[in-house]
């Protein structure tokens, strides 16, 4: 899964403006993008006449190593982090050994 960030489309875009934006991002078809969630999105609001949505993506793509290969200088294009939570060792049973 691919992690886009800075993804700005206007304020009243339509909802599939926001699948083109990342089919523009990366340059591939329809077919190459399965799926996408939402990470995160922002507002800004600099430009008091044009307030724009930034967004942060999970993208699943068809192929992965090849998009990240082509976009290896590209800060804005990177593999998703793990956050996954993992448990933390109980003290007592660590201090024991």
């Amino acid at each position: 899964m691919l992690r886009l960030t800075d993804i700005k489309l206007p304020l009243d875009h339509a909802e599939e403006a926001l699948a083109a934006a990342i089919r523009a991002r990366l340059h591939v078809g329809a077919q190459a993008v399965r799926s996408y969630t939402v990470f995160r999105r922002g507002h800004d609001a600099r430009k008091r006449g044009a307030i724009q949505l930034i967004y942060t993506l999970d993208v699943d793509v068809a192929d992965e190593a090849k998009l990240l290969q082509r976009f290896a200088d590209d800060p804005h294009v990177r593999p998703t982090p793990d956050t996954n939570y993992r448990f933390v060792r109980n003290w007592k049973e660590s201090s024991r050994r």
